[in-house]
């Protein structure tokens, strides 16, 4: 159906632009998008939009492979006055607010003022200091009853990562970051990523095992899989495997979002060789995939040190960017971008948290259609 179609472009102009296609893809995608949309196992992760207008752009530049540019001027992957404009990064505000449904609550909780918000901040700091008192209830009541106060001093930019420390500690315990990201987005990450993860990590993990026999980088980080493996005797090195992988196929850097230190580190020793302030899973262990414990820094500060699992850390990591309005580092913005879209299914049409929020990564639908291809043979 593309090949017709571009045949028929081509025929009426050879150089129809970005634009005009994009205009044809969304018709042809509105038409039938049951048949275009894009998914894994069933989970719908896109509309296809960007997946048509990316197979017309590369129709239409074979078709025109042969031809001479003069100098100056342009060709379909040059961009019009309108077209640059749409890809300039966007407010910081609608960036950080991408996949959101409840980024900027509209007011205090009825019956909520300001003194009774108050009482109930310090009411969270004095339970916080004697973890024999900590009441789930209790924290999970009034971190909610506090949601409009922590949101609006984060998107205005009032409240430093050291302030939230003091005034709100237990937005960063699992507990307060569970249940803020979750009244935030409107999921439930922990069983989201966790069945995700069960579902969909296989698939990607055999198509990059497929790939590895090409890129020998792949192969390497499998290698490291089966040797970790054999180390703990269990198949826990797959998950942070799957991370390292990913980062890997998208040509970006583990370190960003997997750092390693010894297991004797003191909290400031194990995040002292970080290089960059984005948040990271620091690994106490002998290696990234063997990891004994688990910790997050953000601005290269540890802000929880003891997690206990590799899943529960990988959770944690993707509510900070969300929580703290941070965006995606450029270093592994790709991967997050993935993580969001095939593991959280946070699927806004536009990247989102990455610096530039322009279309889909292409890389991103790159793989997802790759194993959306493998998973049908």
């Amino acid at each position: 159906m593309i090949r017709i179609i571009c045949d028929d472009i081509m025929k009426k102009n050879r150089n129809p632009g970005r634009k005009n296609l994009a205009i044809i893809s969304k018709t042809i995608v509105d038409s039938y998008p049951a048949s275009f949309r894009d998914d894994i196992g069933g989970e719908v992760i896109g509309d296809g939009f960007e997946s048509v207008l990316k197979q017309m752009e590369n129709r239409i530049n074979n078709l025109r492979r042969t031809e001479t540019y003069l100098p100056g001027t342009s060709s379909l992957t040059s961009t019009s006055d309108d077209e640059s404009s749409e890809q300039k990064p966007k407010r910081a505000k609608k960036r950080d607010s991408y996949g959101c449904q409840n980024w900027q609550p509209k007011g205090l909780p009825e019956r909520e003022d300001e003194t009774s918000q108050k009482r109930r901040t310090l009411e969270l700091k004095e339970m916080y200091e004697n973890e024999d008192k900590w009441d789930e209830d209790i924290i999970q009541m009034n971190m909610k009853l506090l949601y409009f106060t922590i949101r609006t001093m984060i998107n205005t930019n009032s409240i430093t990562l050291i302030g939230i420390i003091e005034e709100y500690p237990f937005l960063l315990e699992s507990i307060g970051m569970m249940s803020h990201f979750h009244e935030l987005v409107g999921i439930e990450l922990m069983p989201t990523l966790s069945k995700s993860l069960d579902t969909k990590g296989q698939s990607v993990m055999h198509y990059l095992r497929k790939v590895a026999t090409k890129k020998p980088a792949l192969k390497d980080v499998f290698d490291a899989i089966e040797v970790a493996r054999a180390e703990t005797n269990d198949l826990t090195p797959e998950m942070p495997g799957l991370i390292w992988l990913l980062t890997c196929y998208f040509g970006e850097k583990v370190d960003t979002l997997l750092y390693l230190s010894k297991e004797t580190s003191s909290d400031q020793e194990a995040v002292s060789g970080l290089n960059s302030p984005s948040p990271c899973i620091v690994v106490s262990g002998t290696t990234l995939l063997a990891g004994r414990k688990y910790m997050i820094a953000v601005d290269k500060v540890v802000v929880n040190h003891l997690i206990a699992d590799f899943q529960s850390a990988l959770a944690y990591l993707f509510a900070t960017y969300y929580v703290l309005n941070i965006q995606y580092p450029a270093d592994s913005c790709v991967t997050l971008e993935f993580i969001q879209r095939c593991f959280v299914g946070i699927n806004p049409p536009t990247s989102g948290k990455s610096r530039k929020s322009s279309a889909i990564n292409p890389k991103v639908l790159s793989l997802l259609g790759h194993i959306k291809d493998e998973s049908t043979k």
